[in-house]
C-alpha cells in the first residue's frame, strides 16, 4: 500500500472505523418484504405467549407461506442486522427464533392493527 507524506496509520484506522460505522448503519436501515413479515409473525407469537415462547423456523415457513431457502436467507441477515436471535441444533440448523429488544422495537412498528 502506497502512503504519501501526510497519511498515517492512525489516519487509516479512523477511515477504516468510519467505514465500518458506515456499513454497520446501512445494515440496520431497509427491510424486505419478507423481513418485515418474519418480524411481525415472530413478533405476535411472543407477545401472545406472555413474550415465553418464541417462534420455529418450521412455524415460520409454514405462515409465510415462502420457500424455505428464502425464509433462511432473511433469518440469518436480521440475525446479523441484531434484530433476532436464532437458536440453532448442533447440526446448525435453525430451531427456534426470538426478537431482541431492538427488533421487538422495529416489530412493534409493522403489526397490523
Amino acid at each position: 500500500m502506497l502512503l504519501s507524506r501526510n497519511t498515517t496509520s492512525k489516519n487509516i484506522g479512523r477511515d477504516a472505523k468510519a467505514a465500518a460505522s458506515k456499513r454497520r448503519r446501512m445494515t440496520t436501515g431497509r427491510l424486505s418484504r419478507l423481513q418485515r413479515r418474519i418480524l411481525r409473525y415472530v413478533y405476535d407469537t411472543e407477545a401472545h405467549s406472555g413474550w415465553v415462547v418464541s417462534a420455529s423456523h418450521l412455524e415460520l415457513t409454514h405462515a409465510l407461506g415462502g420457500n424455505k431457502g428464502n425464509v433462511s436467507v432473511s433469518l440469518r441477515n436480521l440475525e446479523a442486522k441484531g434484530l433476532v436471535t436464532v437458536y440453532r441444533t448442533s447440526g446448525g440448523k435453525a430451531e427456534a427464533v426470538s426478537l431482541t429488544e431492538e427488533g421487538k422495537n422495529r416489530a412493534y412498528f409493522f403489526r397490523k392493527f
